[in-house]
């Protein structure tokens, strides 16, 4: 697992990749203070290759960061699933941990026309805490200030 290092404050893209698979968020509109408002969400897999736009609507993505932080808090196993939800829920993201972190990207349009899903492993530790610091830095969250 690799992923794109994100430097400190704001930054417009991080990857994470997997083998064959990739997440990617890339911001494509900030507010003034220069937390993100939308977010451009893709997987890929193989030949796969899908993209949704995420709006921050009035909650913004603060609870994404927060998501990634929770796995990079619990780097060292958690009981159960945690999940994201995005305000649309054009994007779920669901992680278990059994020693590694298994992360399910589910991905749906708003005309509702497909639906992909697909999984990252991660490693915890230091390339969980550069993920976490790196959707940090895409959002604007205050987690990465």
């Amino acid at each position: 697992m690799t992923g794109s290092r994100a430097k400190i404050g704001r930054v417009d893209e991080y990857t994470i990749e997997s083998g064959d698979q990739c997440l990617a968020f890339r911001c494509t509109k900030r507010d003034a203070q220069g937390d993100a408002e939308a977010i451009e969400i893709s997987f890929r897999d193989g030949g796969l290759n899908a993209r949704v736009v995420a709006d921050a609507g009035y909650v913004g993505f603060e609870d994404l960061a927060e998501f990634f932080s929770e796995l990079g808090y619990s780097w060292q196993g958690w009981a159960g699933v945690i999940i994201y939800e995005s305000l649309e829920h054009n994007v779920v993201l669901s992680a278990h941990h059994d020693g590694q972190v298994h992360l399910a990207v589910d991905l749906v349009p708003h005309d509702l026309r497909w639906h992909t899903h697909g999984e990252l492993t991660i490693d915890p530790g230091d390339q969980l805490t550069a993920i976490v610091a790196g959707v940090s830095a895409v959002v604007g969250s205050r987690l990465n200030a």
